[in-house]
């Protein structure tokens, strides 16, 4: 079945596929925690460590943004920010969760700089390879 992220960065989705189970879970988190760093999620969510352990505040936060995005959208308000927000800490979510390519894809989608992020990915995909 095509994931998300084979319709927007197929060779990333082939990377992933292709790739050893450990490092792709090592790429996603560290393409979601570059997601997180460029949109300000710890600005946004202080205090709150994104880890495994907290998957239910992170969860929360997703649909935060969410509400937050589509309120601000909805009354012509700046809304990228709340959407970019949502993007990554679900992009976060997804990893911690052992899902890479729904995260690498959420990633993308934050930063809107699939560039970036694919630099991330192959970088961590090509360690100790």
């Amino acid at each position: 079945m095509p994931t998300r992220l084979a319709a927007i960065a197929p060779n990333l989705d082939a990377a992933l596929a292709a790739g050893d189970r450990s490092r792709c879970a090592r790429a996603a988190l560290a393409a979601a925690q570059q997601a997180a760093e460029l949109c300000g999620l710890a600005n946004a969510a202080p205090g709150l460590a994104l880890t495994e352990g907290n998957l239910t505040k992170i969860g929360a936060l997703v649909r935060t943004f969410d509400e937050e995005y589509l309120s601000h959208q909805q009354s012509g308000r700046e809304h990228l920010t709340p959407f970019a927000r949502a993007r990554a800490a679900s992009a976060i979510a997804f990893a911690l969760r052992g899902e890479p390519h729904e995260a690498i894809y959420e990633a993308i989608v934050a930063t809107d700089d699939p560039a970036c992020v694919a630099r991330i990915v192959n970088q961590v995909l090509k360690q100790d390879a």
